[in-house]
């Protein structure tokens, strides 16, 4: 879960969170949680602290991609056997992380499983309602190959699997995320494209439901917001020069022709 804490909503909904992780059935798995700080300000370190996490880490930057490959990193060289990234402003339905982890198991040919986001009717009923109602839904049984990136998870083998394909390209990361988006955005997009690109499929599963607050990071932090505008643009040029097409504002479907217009990142 990477953190970046300057506001006390930050920690509050971090803390929301780890609490939903905990209190949501395990029965299937073992598990830990690892926190990977992006930025905490001294003010909220101590408060950070007191949600007690398995494990705390540190990236050197504030990076999305990074600070997802740190906590990826840490899940390979301890052997997990499966490695499942989140937001740190979601809450889970009681079986999410149960049903998650058996669809990894049912569905071993993916690269990327993915939970599904409940929404309710509109935003004010989804909040009011999340206490009471979100446990009491009913989860379907159904996926598709869209993902959702506010929680997903990859396994060992699903990273060494697409680090070969990718291992005579120029991708700076082979089967991580390209760090070279940052701090935010296009980097959940990068890694869809890369997986289709290279014949393999991702997994979203309505098995495995979450309410997701969304873009809190940046909506309660001014400065952040102000300087997304720069860094997004500055992230969505990259993607264009590393794919050929661009991402902003449209839905591309995974046998489009834009997707194949590269033989190679970077390379027409």
């Amino acid at each position: 879960m990477p953190v970046y804490i300057s506001y006390d909503l930050h920690l509050e909904f971090t803390a929301k969170t780890i609490s939903s992780v905990r209190s949501v059935d395990h029965t299937n798995h073992e598990y830990k949680i690892c926190i990977v700080v992006n930025r905490c300000e001294k003010a909220f370190e101590s408060g950070l602290a007191e949600l007690s996490p398995d494990v705390m880490l540190r990236s050197p930057e504030n990076g999305v991609a990074k600070a997802w490959n740190i906590g990826i990193r840490h899940g390979l060289e301890n052997n997990y056997d499966q490695i499942l990234v989140i937001n740190n402003d979601i809450v889970f339905h009681q079986k999410a992380f149960d049903n998650i982890s058996l669809f990894i198991e049912q569905h071993k040919d993916l690269v990327l499983w993915t939970m599904a986001e409940w929404k309710g009717k509109d935003g004010v009923e989804t909040r009011i309602a999340l206490g009471n109602n979100l446990k009491n839904i009913i989860p379907g049984d159904s996926y598709d190959e869209h993902p959702h990136m506010s929680a997903f998870a990859v396994t060992p083998q699903s990273i060494k699997e697409l680090a070969v394909l990718e291992s005579a390209t120029q991708e700076p990361y082979p089967g991580l995320f390209d760090e070279n988006f940052k701090p935010a955005y296009f980097e959940d997009g990068d890694m869809h494209q890369r997986i289709i690109f290279y014949g393999k499929h991702v997994g979203h599963t309505a098995s495995a439901l979450f309410y997701h607050y969304g873009s809190r990071t940046i909506k309660v932090d001014s400065d952040l917001n102000i300087t997304n505008g720069m860094t997004y643009e500055k992230n969505r040029a990259y993607f264009k020069r590393k794919w050929g097409w661009d991402p902003h504002g449209v839905v591309v479907e995974n046998d489009d022709k834009r997707r194949f217009m590269f033989k190679k990142p970077f390379n027409k």
